[in-house]
């Protein structure tokens, strides 16, 4: 089993995994819903992406300075216990982010062209 389990249906995994997700989302999140670590669900860093691509027209993730906390102690992280990485590791994963910043670039530049000539009604 890797460090997100993704083969499991079982509620406490998929729990696990979602809190793994988010604190990694938090942890290269540049806005500030993911510098204060409050990012409620993790799909809501989705939104947070493309509110920061309609703002500054890009899309930045912070580089890894160290690997994603790997440890939790009643639901929070435990600051202390970090995944283990050498320079290479983190190198490469910050090469990884740097190609997914460009992916969502391109993901909300499709998303907002096809919305040119609609009206919104909420």
């Amino acid at each position: 089993m890797g460090i997100i389990d993704f083969g499991s249906y079982d509620r406490e995994t998929n729990r696990d995994n979602e809190k793994k997700l988010r604190d990694f989302m938090q942890t290269v999140g540049t806005f500030k819903s993911a510098r204060d670590r409050k990012i409620r669900n993790y799909f809501e860093f989705y939104y947070e992406l493309l509110t920061q691509y309609i703002i500054t027209g890009k899309i930045q993730f912070k580089d890894l300075q160290r690997m994603v906390p790997l440890k939790y102690a009643w639901g929070n992280v435990s600051h202390g216990i970090y995944g283990k990485g050498s320079q290479e590791d983190r190198d490469y994963y910050n090469s990884v982010l740097k190609s997914l910043e460009e992916s969502f670039v391109e993901f909300a530049d499709e998303f907002l062209g096809s919305l040119v000539g609609r009206i919104f009604v909420v």
